[in-house]
């Protein structure tokens, strides 16, 4: 009996880590959209914009050498904090990244992968001192990669390096980095969100009983994702639960009044210093969405322990070499 309840305390405690990551995600999606719409309103010419050039037409994994297909990345960072994108004026801040996504787009038979990093990942993440110049590294969560730096294009490329350096040094082209502070002006541009609520949350408003349809607008819908001490389950998986009925709610009502184009630009202006990315090509990644077909989502096998301050994951080297040989590579031919 012990053993069964261990085995499914672990297996809840994984959904629910899952299930914060696609809500982080959700959110991400949502400004990849804005980002395609804008660019195909404004009818920016993707083809010409040039492109990274890969630095290597192959990798040594163990003993053997592979040759790289042709794929385009995009590493997606979710910050979980409130406000604009600013910088901190310092080479650190607190902005930890909740979730790390890589897009990987196979030019070879148009798919795409997200392959997914655990935040709780440890590896070799570098430390950038003073002058922005890599001082140490430091075995620690992937998540902190992002605290190195003013929080802004520093801090991004610092995670990045920090995950082509997971990868056996593949190359990321791109990033687009942004936070959950984002979601007032994109209910506002929709006008309201009708969410119909499963539980009663009567601790943020006396009318938000179990089974009502609520009304959320700019001013009341980060309360409503956000708030977490002021309830009675103060726990973040409660509250990534109403995150979840939240999102599910915005789509329906995308799909049910889309946006005009006007209403898109405008709402992209707004959004924009939520973001931080890589410039146009990231924008050039994302428009190759409507032409690729989703080919699923990826991750790595591996073991989660309790650290002395943190939880943590380290990954399977196993599973680790065999997902980068199936995403990245084809044989090598001398």
């Amino acid at each position: 009996m012990s053993s069964h309840r261990h085995h499914r305390h672990h297996t809840d405690k994984r959904i629910q880590v899952i299930k914060i990551i696609l809500s982080i995600l959700l959110v991400i999606c949502l400004i990849l959209f804005l980002i395609f719409a804008k660019s195909t309103i404004l009818n920016e010419n993707n083809d010409s914009a040039t492109e990274q050039k890969k630095n290597m037409d192959s990798i040594l994994i163990g003993d053997t050498r592979y040759a790289l297909k042709d794929v385009d990345t995009l590493l997606l960072i979710g910050i979980d904090v409130e406000g604009k994108q600013e910088s901190s004026d310092s080479y650190n801040n607190c902005e930890q990244a909740d979730v790390i996504d890589l897009m990987v787009f196979n030019n070879e038979d148009h798919t795409y992968k997200i392959l997914e990093f655990n935040r709780d990942m440890i590896a070799e993440v570098p430390v950038l001192s003073l002058y922005g110049e890599v001082a140490e590294y430091k075995k620690e969560q992937i998540a902190f990669a992002h605290t190195y730096g003013s929080g802004l294009e520093d801090s991004c490329e610092n995670t990045v390096s920090t995950i082509e350096s997971i990868l056996y040094g593949i190359n990321i082209s791109n990033y687009i980095c942004t936070t959950m502070s984002s979601i007032p002006d994109v209910v506002d541009a929709l006008g309201s969100v009708q969410v119909k609520l499963d539980e009663s949350y009567t601790e943020l408003d006396p009318s938000y009983k179990k089974g009502t349809t609520i009304t959320l607008t700019k001013d009341n819908s980060m309360a409503f994702v956000r708030s977490r001490s002021t309830m009675n389950d103060a726990t973040n998986v409660a509250r990534m639960h109403r995150q979840e009925l939240f999102i599910d709610s915005l789509m329906k009502a995308y799909q049910k009044s889309p946006l005009s184009e006007s209403k898109i630009l405008d709402t992209y202006d707004l959004i924009e210093d939520y973001l931080v990315t890589s410039g146009s090509n990231a924008q050039q990644m994302v428009s190759k969405l409507p032409d690729y077909t989703f080919d699923g989502i990826v991750t790595f096998e591996g073991e989660n322990t309790v650290g002395d301050e943190y939880m943590e994951f380290y990954v399977n080297e196993d599973s680790l070499e065999s997902t980068v040989i199936a995403l990245f590579t084809n044989p090598y031919e001398e």
